[in-house]
Order: structure tokens, then sequence, then C-alpha cells
């Protein structure tokens, strides 16, 4: 983010584990498949949460949905 210059809210992170934890505490939008390690939604606020889980489309519908923003 530093070395581009963006802002917590010009940024997305997808992750579904602890170690994602540090780097979507940085950004305004955080992302994980349903089947994310459940310590997520205990830690990080604002957290959304796919329908489908990581392998089986979550990408897909992140996609979809951010395309259908547009």
């Amino acid at each position: 983010m530093e070395r581009h210059n963006l802002k917590e809210n010009e940024v997305l992170y997808i992750g579904d584990d602890i170690n994602d934890i540090s780097a979507m505490e940085l950004v305004k939008y955080r992302i994980a498949p349903k089947n994310v390690n459940p310590v997520l939604t205990f830690k990080v606020q604002n957290l959304q949460i796919t329908e489908a889980f990581g392998g089986d489309g979550a990408i897909r519908e992140i996609a979809d949905t951010l395309v259908g923003m547009n």
C-alpha cells in the first residue's frame, strides 16, 4: 500500500487463515471464503464471508459481486 500510495479503502484483501489477520487489519475491505479459519471471525472486524468455499467458487463469487458493483 505504501509503495503504490494506496489508502485502506482502495484495497480488498482476501484470506482464510490466521496469517492473514495483520494484512486484513490494514484494509477496509476484507473477505474470506466460507471455510475460513473460525479465529478470523472473532479477530477481524467487518469480515465478509462468501457463500462458496475456497476452491469451490469463492473467488468467482467475489469477482461476480465486484463486477456487479460497477
